[in-house]
């Protein structure tokens, strides 16, 4: 599989020079000079993540993308990190690709994309760096390395490169979308599935019945990124099975079975065994009658620093197809016969059963004569055809609401918004005037388009003396909000007039929602009573970068008791059309509309703060102190237009 992700940057920031802060006669109400672009002090960056696996045509993936390694070994098992919140998370289409907009912290320099599906590594890491490809298969050329134990075999002097990948792979073969698909379905990566396909015995060896058979063995999964195994066969007379392991002719297939990172190996990735001819002296490609095929995983079998194979010791186990050889006497093998093909996938389990095997460290799938060879699974059930009980193209087995066929996942935002009330005046610049949590949770389809939201906003802090409201608005026209409600438990109502959806009806074009009219008011409530949640429910389900991704555009409306105008926005969000126009570029105000530039004061700081996935500490207690004074890190991440002291919010004096 040649395996290929990339991120295509499109970051939204503009730098500038920043000036220290200078005092200003506030009387003075002319306009300031300057032009320019200018740093929006954001603390994430919007970009396009274009991600692709060469995967099979309607072999669609899901994958989690994380800011930091998502995956623990826990007695011998890869397992996932809890409680940790994705930066993004979607559906590769039917040509195994993705393409959305996303926003990720700006501190965030390396992403790790996490996938539980067959097929697929489970963690790739991607640097984030302006228009860096990212290719998963290293060491395609040097095929130097042929260090193994005494005790194994390879085939025709096979050698391997610095990944562990063998030089006598065949040509790529086709992988059934349909196999994989009801291979998820019935191996899931918990073992809840797994003890009905665990052989007893050999169920999963091959029995060759006809002189001529040929066999190849194709790659389909490694769930690795712990371990390097090892993975190859043997084979002995049917009618006389081995009796120890030490009667077995071990022969290396793949020296690292292992995809990227750790290893080299791809899906459709095959070799063909071969048998030793004692008679000639040679390797055959075809098998005799009366013989049995058999496999064997050594746990951790490959260095990778050594590049080379390296025998039974000290945390590397072996595991054989036939179960009596198992030290343990347990079984290291399972085998999936897929119920419409007949093709069959043997799994192995490379651990000592300290936890519960799930049997996915390397799968494979026989490609064999069947005229020449028979299957000993004749006991073993079939694989299970893939459960979709809504009908929405998504198995059970993937679908976070298998009863709901409009939506398949669900994405969750939080943030904190911190505003200064006094614009387009600077004034104590202490951005605790209005102080909003947000948690909003995006449901969508499997084609990644939104098809409903729950947006709920809490108001944590409120330092300032004068009224004012919150609100925000959508990216896109009210005509595609198809219902809408707010549930609170806050008593006042906004009395900025509301359509019959609960959309600000005054607003011409854009979807626009009003929350309150005072933030003194709601934070003299009760606790409970401080947090607002919108829920809504699009007329045609829609890209999330056109709602604006969260926290969207939001918004305080400065003296409501006063009117509508007096709107305070994010650095460079647009206001909104019932925004009084002529306090741009008014007082310390440097916005330019023709330039993009809004609600950025003239010595360059701005006059509210988005905080992606972080609380901000901003008290009433620190009414009146600078923002740089109460978080130190703030004036050097600033001047240094965000390179440095990335993460100056949770640094507090």
């Amino acid at each position: 599989m040649n395996f290929r992700m990339a991120f295509v940057w499109g970051i939204i920031a503009s730098l500038f020079l920043l000036a220290g802060c200078v005092d200003k006669d506030l009387s003075k109400k002319e306009a300031p000079e300057g032009s320019g672009d200018y740093f929006d002090f954001r603390t994430a960056n919007k970009l396009t993540a274009g991600v692709k696996y060469d995967i099979p045509k309607g072999y669609e993936v899901f994958f989690e993308a994380y800011a930091e390694y998502p995956v623990d070994t826990i007695n011998g098992r890869t397992v996932k990190k809890e409680n940790l919140k994705p930066l993004f998370r979607g559906f590769t289409d039917e040509n195994g690709e993705y393409s959305e907009t996303v926003q990720v912290p700006t501190y965030v320099n390396e992403i790790y994309l996490y996938s539980a599906s067959i097929a697929v590594p489970m963690v790739k890491t991607l640097e984030v760096s302006r228009g860096k490809s990212m290719v998963s298969r290293a060491g395609e050329d040097g095929y130097v390395h042929s260090t193994y134990p005494a005790g194994m075999k390879v085939i025709d002097g096979m050698t391997w490169n610095d990944k562990g990948v063998p030089s006598n792979l065949g040509g790529k073969k086709d992988i059934s979308a349909d196999g994989l698909i009801m291979l998820n379905a019935t191996l899931k990566m918990d073992d809840s599935n797994v003890s009905d396909y665990i052989v007893k015995n050999s169920e999963a060896n091959l029995n060759v019945i006809k002189d001529g058979a040929t066999v190849d063995i194709v790659v389909i999964n490694n769930s690795g990124n712990t371990r390097t195994n090892t993975v190859g066969y043997y084979y002995y007379p049917t009618n006389n099975p081995p009796q120890t392991a030490e009667e077995v002719q071990r022969i290396i297939l793949f020296p690292n079975a292992t995809f990227p990172e750790k290893g080299g190996l791809q899906l459709g990735d095959n070799v063909r065994l071969k048998y030793w001819d004692e008679v000639k002296q040679e390797w055959s490609e075809t098998f005799p009658a009366g013989v049995t095929i058999g496999w064997f995983i050594l746990a951790g079998g490959y260095d990778a620093n050594n590049h080379t194979v390296v025998d039974v010791a000290r945390g590397r186990s072996i595991g054989f197809s036939n179960t009596s050889l198992n030290t343990e006497q347990r079984s290291h093998t399972i085998i999936v016969r897929d119920p419409n093909t007949k093709v069959r996938y043997v799994g192995l389990e490379d651990q000592n059963f300290n936890s519960s095997p799930v049997y996915r460290d390397f799968i494979f799938s026989i490609d064999a004569d069947d005229d020449h060879v028979e299957y000993n699974d004749g006991s073993m059930p079939d694989g299970k055809d893939m459960t979709d009980t809504d009908n929405d193209g998504v198995p059970d087995v993937d679908d976070e609401f298998p009863n709901d066929g409009s939506v398949v996942y669900s994405m969750t935002y939080e943030g904190t918004l911190a505003y200064e009330d006094i614009w387009p005046y600077q004034g104590d610049y202490d951005m605790n005037d209005m102080v909003v949590e947000y948690r909003i949770k995006h449901f969508l389809n499997k084609g990644n388009l939104l098809v409903r939201v729950e947006d709920s906003w809490t108001v944590k802090n409120v330092g300032a003396q004068l009224q004012s409201g919150f609100g925000y608005q959508y990216g896109f026209r009210k005509y595609k909000v198809g219902s809408m409600s707010v549930e609170t438990t806050y008593p006042g109502q906004s009395h900025f007039a509301k359509d019959a959806k609960g959309l600000e009806s005054a607003q011409p074009n854009d979807a626009t929602i009003i929350l309150f009219d005072s933030a003194l008011d709601v934070i003299n409530a009760p606790e409970d009573q401080r947090t607002f949640t919108v829920k809504m429910t699009l007329n045609v389900p829609t890209k999330t970068n056109e709602l604006e991704l969260p926290p969207y555009n939001p918004f305080i409306i400065v003296n409501t008791n006063e009117g509508r105008g007096h709107e305070v926005h994010l650095p460079n969000y647009k206001p909104t059309d019932l925004m009084d126009t002529k306090l741009l570029h008014y007082g310390h105000d440097l916005s330019d509309p023709e330039k993009g530039i809004y609600f950025v004061s003239d010595n360059n700081f701005p006059f509210a703060i988005h905080i992606i996935n972080e609380s901000l500490d901003l008290k009433s207690k620190d009414e009146g102190k600078r923002i740089d004074v109460i978080y130190p890190q703030f004036s050097k991440w600033a001047s240094s237009f965000g390179e440095e002291n990335k993460e100056w919010y949770k640094h507090k004096k």
